[in-house]
């Protein structure tokens, strides 16, 4: 049915790129398999959940082309044995059965028939854009924290991407915060951008390769659906290729919920921030988290007053020049948002204790985070 000779070193890198997708515990066998593919002369290797297909390629001497699905987990551990450089020569015979040849080792395997496995329906494709992997990465790695992990508001279970003002941008939100993050619109062929929604574990996988890849490399966007709605989205990185279902649904207008930046905001250092948060934090009890922000011209007070435990306040510079204000956020939320950010200086647009503020630094205006305030 198929037999090609590759590198152990090769196909293990391709294995491991793809696996991660593969649930540890699958009800339906096939999804626990690897479709390895032997063509010309290359291999191609496809793992996929039924949502995301990942692919990865690589060079191999193909003596007879054809397909095959190998149970992935045993397939990893068996190539981890071999030396990188080692020869690994695998072919399927009648009943999906796998002979992998190494060296003195010979292993068989029980596969299974290549057309059980399950591929995308990609649809028509629609456009296709170009950005680089510190794009990408600037465009949704900033945003991804505040993906929600409410599986009953599943439309926030992902990044949403648009185009606004000539930019891309990129946001996600649980509900307590929404992060923004945009970068110049992409090379593209498909004019105008409409929205998409990628989902979380999809993010997941685009931002881990992305911080593999070099800097300026170039990723490509495939865009699949009907009419100007995106169903499927596919994304290369090279050798690597993963396809995505969107998340179906309507994204909140967001643009309704960033209030005005009115008045002189506050600027905090933020490594400073970060220090007080974790003093306050040393008293913290596991359920309490709102801290009191008072804002008081060049000094900022963080306090936590627990009524049935420890007490921490802490007070660090501030440039504010605004009205006095006392205002609660959550602490877990206020941490991730400090870290977040890069550079030396966070800045803090307020209007009162009832209202969200927005966060940005003064070096980057591509980059926000709308925090709603806690009851104190």
């Amino acid at each position: 049915m198929t037999k090609f000779t590759a590198k152990a070193g090769d196909l293990l890198r391709a294995v491991g790129a793809v696996a991660p997708i593969i649930e540890r515990r699958n009800t339906i066998p096939i999804l626990s398999c690897l479709l390895v593919r032997a063509e010309g002369e290359t291999v191609r290797i496809k793992a996929t959940d039924q949502d995301t297909e990942l692919t990865a390629a690589l060079s191999a001497d193909v003596h007879a082309p054809g397909g095959v699905c190998v149970a992935a987990a045993p397939f990893w551990r068996l190539l981890r044995t071999q030396e990188d450089d080692a020869p690994v020569t695998i072919s399927a015979h009648s009943e999906n059965r796998i002979t992998i040849e190494a060296g003195e080792t010979t292993v068989i395997l029980r596969g299974q028939p290549e057309e059980d496995f399950p591929h995308s329906d990609l649809g028509a494709l629609i456009g296709v854009f170009r950005l680089t992997a510190e794009d990408l990465t600037t465009l949704i790695g900033r945003v991804a924290f505040a993906i929600s992990t409410n599986e009953a508001r599943y439309y926030l279970n992902g990044v949403h991407i648009r185009a606004k003002d000539g930019r891309l941008l990129a946001e996600a939100t649980d509900g307590h915060r929404l992060a923004q993050s945009t970068i110049p619109l992409p090379a593209t062929d498909a004019g105008t951008l409409p929205s998409v929604i990628l989902s979380r574990r999809f993010v997941q996988w685009l931002l881990c390769e992305a911080g593999k890849a070099d800097a300026a490399s170039e990723v490509t966007v495939n865009a699949y659906g009907k009419g100007r709605a995106w169903t499927t989205v596919d994304v290369s990185f090279g050798t690597l290729t993963a396809v995505s279902k969107t998340i179906d649904a309507t994204f909140p207008d967001t643009d309704r919920v960033v209030p005005e930046r009115n008045g002189p905001p506050a600027t905090l250092d933020r490594r400073r921030l970060i220090r007080a948060l974790d003093i306050v934090d040393s008293v913290r009890e596991e359920k309490a988290g709102a801290v009191a922000f008072g804002f008081n011209g060049a000094r900022l007070s963080l306090t936590l007053d627990q009524s049935c435990g420890g007490t921490a306040k802490t007070a660090i510079p501030s440039g504010y020049a605004g009205a006095e204000t006392t205002i609660g956020f959550q602490w877990r939320y206020m941490r991730e948002l400090a870290r977040v950010f890069r550079g030396d200086l966070l800045r803090v647009h307020l209007t009162d204790a009832a209202n969200p503020a927005i966060f940005d630094t003064p070096d980057d205006p591509s980059f926000l985070v709308v925090q709603m305030p806690m009851r104190l």
